[in-house]
């Protein structure tokens, strides 16, 4: 809520945004689950990297795409 609220992401466009929430998971799930083996830590590995990275990912830009399309920033691109 801070990161949004201080307008970290605020230069980035809708369509910029749109792109990071579907890829930035995804790339989370394979930096962390599979090339830093996460895999080995069996369902608990699996669980934190869902919870800790991927949905933190998911509602942080979410919630930054909601408030640049009610128009409470202005595109600055």
């Amino acid at each position: 809520d801070l990161q949004v609220e201080e307008g970290v992401y605020s230069h980035l466009s809708e369509k910029q945004l749109r792109n990071r929430l579907l890829l930035r998971p995804m790339k989370l799930f394979w930096k962390h689950y599979i090339r830093k083996s996460g895999y080995k830590d069996g369902i608990l590995g699996l669980v934190w990297i869902i919870v800790n990275n991927i949905i933190n990912e998911v509602v942080l830009y979410s919630k930054v795409l909601e408030k640049k399309k009610k128009g409470q920033w202005r595109d600055i691109t």
